[in-house]
């Protein structure tokens, strides 16, 4: 009777577990598309300044 909920909240808990490292690893995917398109914008920025 005890074992039920407990094991469910694991699985819960995993399951969580996994949408956060999914979901940070999108993030940091988004982080890592923004950084070189701010690097593009700012080499032509200085390119034109040349």
């Amino acid at each position: 009777m005890y074992k039920g909920p407990v094991a469910r909240g694991s699985v819960e808990r995993e399951k969580g577990q996994r949408a956060g490292i999914r979901y940070w690893t999108r993030r940091s995917q988004i982080k890592a598309v923004f950084g070189t398109l701010c690097f593009i914008l700012r080499a032509m920025e200085s390119r034109q300044r040349l």
